[in-house]
């Protein structure tokens, strides 16, 4: 079966992101994976969802699941922060890791990448590499900024 669409979760969880804030974007996630209009369309279409955590290295919160409700409990299962995860943010690995999850994944028509973090990448590659290379896959990256302050050259 092709599925319509494979969404990769990149939630940050590095040392600059508060434990309350990690546990904010989990929640957010959740609820948005439970709104009925995307329940109703992930089941007339079809979609597949996983999620990592963002340290210095990615680290996967759960496997391929099948739809929006199922991803939605196995987030809500998950343990607060993730104690494997330190200080830094690799955001640019975080986007590699996503990328291979996709081509590792079910078979979908579309690809996305919802990335929430502080907006700093300290650790590993810079994330426009990745970010190029999605783009000449056609797998659309979205990002959302939960930084309180103006972002890092880095």
């Amino acid at each position: 079966m092709i599925r319509e669409l494979c969404l990769v979760l990149l939630i940050d969880g590095s040392g600059s992101v508060p434990p309350s804030l990690y546990e904010e974007a989990v929640r957010a996630h959740v609820v948005a994976l439970r709104h009925e209009p995307v329940q109703a369309h992930a089941e007339q279409a079809g979609m597949a969802v996983t999620a990592f955590a963002i340290g210095d290295r990615p680290h996967r919160l759960m496997p391929w699941m099948a739809g929006p409700a199922e991803a939605a409990a196995e987030l809500e299962a998950q343990p607060a922060k993730p104690w494997r995860l330190n200080q830094y943010t690799g955001t640019g690995q975080a986007l590699a890791a996503a990328l291979e999850a996709l081509d590792t994944g079910p078979a979908c028509e579309r690809q996305v990448i919802d990335l929430a973090t502080d907006g700093q990448n300290t650790a590993g590659p810079w994330p426009e590499a990745a970010r190029g290379e999605a783009e000449r896959r056609g797998v659309t990256v979205n990002a959302v900024n939960s930084r309180r302050t103006a972002p890092s050259r880095r």
